[in-house]
């Protein structure tokens, strides 16, 4: 979020993986390009706010990196609202 708008950051690849003996999930976004430029790396965890935004949005309040100091809400965008509603059901079990 940039101001009272979100900013686009670019399209990307979502990637939500279990962390190895651990309850929480490394929430990845990876630049749809050659690159494959890191464009959000964060753990999602116990406690993490997350909320169904519009028809096909996520948000999340967090890091977006890990060297980052500042806590923004960040809007993820997937294709239908289906998606959003699995994607939000996946985040939210690693969230309870």
């Amino acid at each position: 979020m940039k101001g009272a708008d979100y900013a686009d950051r670019r399209v990307g690849m979502l990637h939500l993986k279990p962390v190895k003996d651990s309850e929480k999930a490394q929430l990845i976004v990876l630049a749809d390009n050659n690159i494959g430029q890191v464009l959000i790396n964060l753990m999602v965890g116990n406690g993490l706010p997350c909320q169904r935004m519009g028809k096909n949005n996520v948000m999340i309040m967090s890091l977006p990196m890990p060297e980052d100091t500042k806590v923004v809400s960040i809007l993820l965008r997937v294709k239908t609202a289906e998606e959003a509603d699995e994607f939000l059901a996946k985040l939210q079990d690693y969230t309870k």
